[in-house]
């Protein structure tokens, strides 16, 4: 299973230097952090890293859409028959190079057989202050940039308002 995540790990790689549109690069940067997730999940016992990796990813990509969104006209897609051969190509272009070398057999069945202990080194006692005081900064900072994005100055499109 962490084989095919791999192989679409390579392939989303491929379109994302590919592309040139700013929704065909959000949808394949969606599709590369849910693929990385998945294969995170797999190879790690525990699911904490692939839902914050999630979080962080899906909340920062909706930012972006919108930004994005704000600031272009409405471009056409252009794909091109070579660049879905490459899509289809790279795949198997991975599959016989690297997945059957002995080095990824043997990275795969390591991680396997590793135990997580990381993710439990944040939460001992003597580390929740430290939690707690990262948790406060990041509030605090997203607090400070609500303030100072003024919402009729900023990027986002103004609605036409009719006086």
């Amino acid at each position: 299973m962490i084989k095919i995540f791999m192989a679409l790990t390579v392939s989303l790689n491929w379109m994302f230097l590919k592309s040139n549109h700013p929704l065909s690069l959000s949808i394949i940067l969606t599709f590369q952090t849910l693929s990385t997730a998945m294969m995170m999940s797999f190879m790690n016992k525990t699911f904490w890293y692939s839902y914050l990796l999630i979080i962080l990813m899906m909340g920062s990509m909706i930012m972006m859409f919108i930004y994005m969104t704000s600031l272009i006209s409405n471009m056409k897609m252009n794909m091109n028959f070579i660049y879905l051969m490459s899509i289809f190509l790279t795949p198997l272009i991975y599959e016989n190079f690297y997945v059957n070398s002995m080095e990824s057999q043997m990275f795969i069945k390591t991680s396997q057989n590793l135990e997580i202990y990381e993710i439990n080194k944040i939460y001992m006692n003597n580390k929740y202050m430290i939690l707690i005081y990262m948790l406060l900064l990041l509030f605090l900072i997203m607090m400070f940039i609500n303030k100072l994005v003024n919402l009729k100055m900023g990027p986002i499109r103004k609605i036409n308002d009719k006086l």
